[in-house]
Formats: C-alpha cells, sequence, structure tokens
C-alpha cells in the first residue's frame, strides 16, 4: 500500500472516508507532528478539533513538531486560509474539507466558486508542501454538496478511499 502522504511535489491527495473514520486523521496529524511541524484545519468538525486540542495540549503526546491548528467555520474562512498560507516543506492536512461548503447562506453557484478557488490554492501549496484533503462520502446523492463533491474529485490528481497503515 502507498504512504496517506508521499515525498512527491505538485500533487495533493483526496482522502475519501466514511465519517466515522475521519478520526483516524487525527492519528496521521499525531504521526506526522513526530517527525516535525504540521498544518492542520478541521473543517466545521468540532469533534475533530477538540481532540486535536487535547492531543495539543497533553504531554504524553510530545511531538518533535506542532500542530498548527485552524478550524474554519465556512468556506469563505477556509478560502482566506489557503491563500494566506504560504508554500513550506510542512505538511498541510484539510480534515472533513467539505463541511464547510454546507453553508446554504451562499448560493450553490457561490460555494462552487469558493471551491474552485481553493482547488487552485491547493494547487499552489503542493508545489512545496504535502496536502491532504479528508471528506466522507456524500450521503444523499441528490444534495446540493454532491456537486462540490464531484468538483473536488474530478480535481484532485490522487483520490484514495482507504485508510493508510502507514505514512
Amino acid at each position: 500500500m502507498e504512504p496517506l502522504i508521499d515525498a512527491r511535489s505538485g500533487f495533493w491527495a483526496l482522502v475519501i472516508l466514511p465519517e466515522y473514520l475521519q478520526s483516524e486523521m487525527v492519528h496521521a496529524t499525531v504521526k506526522l507532528a513526530g517527525s516535525g511541524d504540521v498544518s492542520v484545519a478541521v473543517c466545521n468538525n468540532p469533534e475533530l478539533g477538540h481532540i486535536l486540542q487535547q492531543i495539543e495540549e497533553d504531554e504524553r503526546y510530545q511531538t518533535a513538531g506542532k500542530i498548527n491548528l485552524r478550524q474554519p467555520l465556512n468556506c469563505l474562512e477556509l478560502a482566506g486560509f489557503l491563500e494566506w498560507m504560504h508554500p513550506t516543506k510542512d505538511p498541510i492536512l484539510l480534515l472533513d474539507f467539505l463541511g464547510v461548503f454546507q453553508d446554504r447562506t451562499l448560493t450553490l453557484k457561490a460555494r462552487q466558486a469558493v471551491l474552485k478557488n481553493c482547488i487552485k490554492q491547493l494547487e499552489i501549496l503542493s508545489f512545496r508542501s504535502r496536502v491532504v484533503v479528508s471528506v466522507s462520502p456524500i450521503e444523499d446523492p441528490n444534495s446540493d454538496v454532491q456537486s462540490l463533491m464531484e468538483i473536488l474529485q474530478q480535481s484532485a490528481p490522487d483520490v484514495r478511499t482507504e485508510i493508510p497503515i502507514y505514512l
């Protein structure tokens, strides 16, 4: 099996995991922080964000690097976060990515435009950083979020549907 994040530059990976397995990405974050800094955005998933905050504060999880945690509450905050980031050698994990795109205060067309902008930023960041985006499958095929999932999947150079054994 290939590692979750390989060393190739210029590519970002999309990992599609059922919601109940999204917490496994937290374990991947801790493993990555064991060898250096890692930037993490937990997108509108308070449970995952809380778990990461606890790990960061728990002395039993001393890591070589720092977990730089952000918790955008909507897709505009996520887009701003991605635009603000500078490509570095540090890995970037975006957990439950489409969670912030379910905000209906923006039209579907506006959310699609924001998503396409985020994808461009992912491409820019992946030139130096190893970038992984995790999402859960969309349960309702008629949901407007399904069209966003399709855009994301079509844009991703690497799509995975399994939990990696190693990083």
